[in-house]
């Protein structure tokens, strides 16, 4: 009996999934894969990431850990209706809404908005 319980409480921590990112390393302008829930942008020069259209609900968090600004192609939904395409690589150089060097998007079917 007391392995029972033992194995009942155990259980929850047992059953949960592990979730597997897929990273995507950007040095030069590129599109995001369709795997890819984590862009790293990691060169020097700005470049432009283009977001695909995709299945609602897909979550993807782009990280700029270069120097140089990345633009976002389509622009994101950031708030009141505006839209940001800049990510610079330092905190406090942001366009609308945005206020770090990483932003997390969800497409929403007809486009990609800022939830973080």
């Amino acid at each position: 009996m007391k392995k029972l319980i033992f194995i009942l409480l155990l259980f929850p921590f047992w059953s949960k999934a592990q979730t597997t990112w897929s990273i995507q390393t950007v040095t030069s302008t590129a599109t995001v894969n369709a795997t890819a829930r984590l862009v790293v942008v990691s060169s020097g020069a700005a470049k432009t990431i283009t977001l695909p259209s995709s299945s609602t609900g897909r979550v993807i968090t782009i990280v700029n850990h270069g120097t140089g600004d990345v633009t976002l192609s389509p622009a994101v939904r950031v708030q009141n209706g505006k839209t940001s395409a800049l990510l610079s690589p330092s905190v406090g150089e942001y366009l609308s809404g945005i206020s770090s060097n990483k932003i997390t998007v969800v497409y929403d079917g007809s486009e990609w908005r800022l939830i973080d």
